[in-house]
């Protein structure tokens, strides 16, 4: 049987390529390539050797574990979001809430104390954000306060924390209107915690600012938000995310990006297209946030003729539903150079897979739709470039 090597060779001669998603191994064939069937039946045979080869590869690029110091650096991700914030300190369009509906006699007490050992679990919830001789930089705190507040659905005022609503029909716009306020960065832990008190039940709300989260983290807190509230023990963290923040400002990360640098300014080179949709509205001089968004999912015989169509075509769904939404907006616009951003998760090493931080990045994806093109050629460039 060949070296790995080799094997990596022969996929690359077949312009087929490999991704790795925890442990699990997807093949792309890219445009013009060939997949063989003495190939993918060798890649289906050493799968397993596959996959531990790459995951080697991705290991051996360890994050060190930081010593601990008064402050340190934001990842790029953080200091983008450090600076919308301070454009308008008292906007709450960064804040990332969160709802659990809970039993009616939750026990108060335990679910104090799961959070308790959740800010003491991840450094990311006890971590403020200043500006230190012009740089944005973030502390970690041993310690800070915690306290959970509590909201009446029924009108009653309480004592205290407590705060009463006028009647239940209005409880749900009243409290979380009230609930999701400005979240002051540079005071930890930038997480609030409440919970609403029905007759029939609880709802637990949770509020936190984008810097120290993304969806992936938000899944991580209420697993880990669960296990504490149940007793269980965790192993404990071998990273935090101040050690992935410092690795990434280093020069083994920069090192790294220097093949994807030369690629993004290729891609991003020229003059940039500013869309030109045909809006009820002149856009705003000063950037503002209202709005609404409208979503639909593809249920049913609609949502498998889309998967059918991404694989007669040799893409994903997402290939296909962003070369559709490519197209849209060309023919809405009237334009053949479209950016359109989509979000990517940065949690490439397997020991951040478990801690609650901002690992989002965003990717602008440059596509020329032009009127002359094939829908099944603009399909295999729209692949390309994904």
């Amino acid at each position: 049987m060949s070296h790995i090597f080799d094997l990596f060779n022969r996929m690359e001669k077949a312009r087929v390529r490999l991704e790795l998603t925890g442990d699990h191994l997807k093949i792309n064939v890219m445009t013009g390539g060939d997949l063989p069937p003495e190939l993918l039946a060798e890649l289906k045979e050493r799968k397993e050797e596959i996959i531990a080869f790459l995951l080697r590869k991705v290991n051996s690029k360890a994050i060190p574990v930081q010593e601990k110091r008064e402050y340190y650096p934001l990842s790029s991700t953080q200091k983008r979001l450090y600076i919308l914030q301070q454009l308008d300190p008292q906007a709450t369009v960064y804040n990332v809430p969160h709802f659990i509906s809970l039993e009616k006699d939750i026990d108060k007490g335990r679910l104090s104390g799961a959070f308790d050992q959740l800010l003491a679990r991840h450094e990311a919830l006890r971590t403020s954000f200043i500006s230190l001789d012009g740089e944005p930089v973030q502390r970690i705190y041993g310690q800070v306060a915690f306290e959970l507040e509590l909201f009446r659905a029924a009108g009653r005022s309480g004592q205290g924390p407590e705060r009463g609503v006028s009647s239940a029909q209005d409880w749900q716009l009243t409290i979380i209107q009230g609930f999701i306020r400005p979240i002051d960065l540079g005071r930890a832990p930038l997480l609030r915690v409440g919970l609403v008190e029905e007759a029939n039940r609880c709802l637990l709300m949770v509020d936190m600012h984008h810097i120290i989260t993304d969806a992936a983290s938000m899944k991580i807190l209420v697993k880990d938000f669960m296990a504490f509230f149940h007793g269980e023990k965790l192993p404990p963290l071998k990273l935090h995310y101040k050690d992935f923040a410092v690795w990434q400002q280093g020069p083994v990360y920069r090192e790294m990006l220097k093949p994807q640098e030369r690629f993004w300014l290729d891609h991003l080179s020229g003059e940039l297209p500013v869309l030109g949709l045909p809006l009820d509205y002149a856009r705003p001089e000063v950037q503002s946030f209202a709005g609404n968004a409208i979503g639909f999912i593809l249920m049913g015989e609609d949502g498998q003729q889309f998967r059918d169509m991404a694989q007669s075509l040799g893409v994903t769904p997402f290939m296909l539903g962003l070369a559709i939404f490519s197209l849209l907006l060309a023919k809405l616009s009237g334009q053949e150079d479209i950016v359109i951003g989509t979000p990517i998760a940065t949690r490439r090493h397997a020991d951040l897979e478990p801690i609650i931080g901002m690992f989002v990045n965003t990717l602008a994806l440059r596509h020329f739709p032009a009127g002359d093109k094939l829908l099944h050629d603009y399909m295999l460039e729209v692949k390309d470039r994904t």
